[in-house]
């Protein structure tokens, strides 16, 4: 009888865990997509990585893609010089930290 209370409590906890884990998965997988959306530069349609570049309505644009423009590709304001993306910087680096946590919870 205490065999079957045990292997009944230890199915549940596992069960639970894993509900716990798609839980996990699902979260992470969704801000993951909503940071790629946010990063993806207008021009080449990539996730943008540093240095990203901005210009005076904040808009992005990727490294790459800047320095072929001299307009902005979401307002058409003129670039007058070349803004760092801070703010934009540091979501990448959001991204990438969720993306280990991603790999981490679909190693264990």
């Amino acid at each position: 009888n205490d065999n079957i209370k045990h292997s009944n409590t230890k199915q549940y906890y596992e069960k639970k865990s894993e509900e716990f884990r798609l839980k996990m998965f699902d979260s992470i997988n969704e801000k993951i997509a909503t940071k790629e959306q946010e990063l993806e530069c207008p021009v080449c349609l990539e996730t943008a990585s540093a240095p990203i570049f901005m210009c005076e309505e904040q808009h992005l644009v990727c490294g790459g893609c800047r320095l072929g423009l001299a307009t902005c590709p979401e307002c058409r304001s003129v670039y007058t010089r070349r803004r760092r993306h801070r703010y934009a910087e540091r979501a990448r680096e959001e991204l990438e930290g969720l993306r280990r946590e991603m790999e981490e919870l679909l190693e264990s």
